[in-house]
């Protein structure tokens, strides 16, 4: 593929390496695919909102209060040139997504189950950005009835190397997966099984 380095011996080795990262991302989450990652998390933020975009054909995203403020800024930036219309809140009519934290900027543990429903309902997706370690403890967004789930990786012991210790996490339902960004390794069988 266009991602495999000329060494098969290495090539070998990246892929496994994503398959594995990518496994243990759907087994937090509850969710059922996930890429290779992004760049960190804010970026994720911005990735989960075009690809909501792209998915319900709507421009308008919510940014729950819930959202870390950097994070807002972030999705102002990277949309700046495109004509979307970003609004805080928790309404989600007439919107391609809500986008929540958990556990929240200021701390506090939620659990958007409710708030799931409702996007649902009208017709929108559910963003849930989580703090990987938390996980072990609160609900999963696949149990929260995220439509996709972003975070950021850093905490999960990346040293400082190699361009930086951040990664943005980014999960999916398995019938969004032609809308993800990034590139996904998956496990195939040969002639042999």
């Amino acid at each position: 593929t266009a991602y495999t380095p000329y060494q098969p011996e290495c090539a070998q080795g990246t892929l496994q390496a994503i398959y594995e990262y990518q496994s243990v991302i759907c087994e937090l989450t509850g969710l059922d695919v996930a890429n290779a990652s992004l760049y960190d998390g804010g970026t994720a933020v911005f990735e989960a909102a075009t690809m909501a975009i792209r998915l319900k054909k709507r421009s308008r995203v919510v940014c729950h209060p819930s959202l870390n403020p950097l994070y807002r800024a972030m999705l102002d930036t990277h949309t700046a040139n495109l004509a979307l219309d970003i609004v805080d809140g928790d309404d989600p009519t007439d919107a391609a997504c809500v986008i929540v934290q958990n556990p929240a900027f200021l701390g506090t543990v939620d659990d958007f189950s409710a708030m799931a429903r409702r996007c649902h309902d009208a017709g929108a997706l559910l963003i849930v950005h989580f703090y990987p370690i938390s996980l072990g403890m609160v609900k999963t967004p696949a149990e929260m009835g995220a439509d996709i789930a972003i975070a950021e990786g850093q905490s999960l012991g990346l040293p400082l190397g190699f361009g930086g210790p951040y990664l943005g996490i980014l999960a999916a339902r398995k019938e969004y997966i032609r809308k993800m960004p990034g590139r996904i390794g998956a496990m195939t069988k040969d002639t042999n099984g």
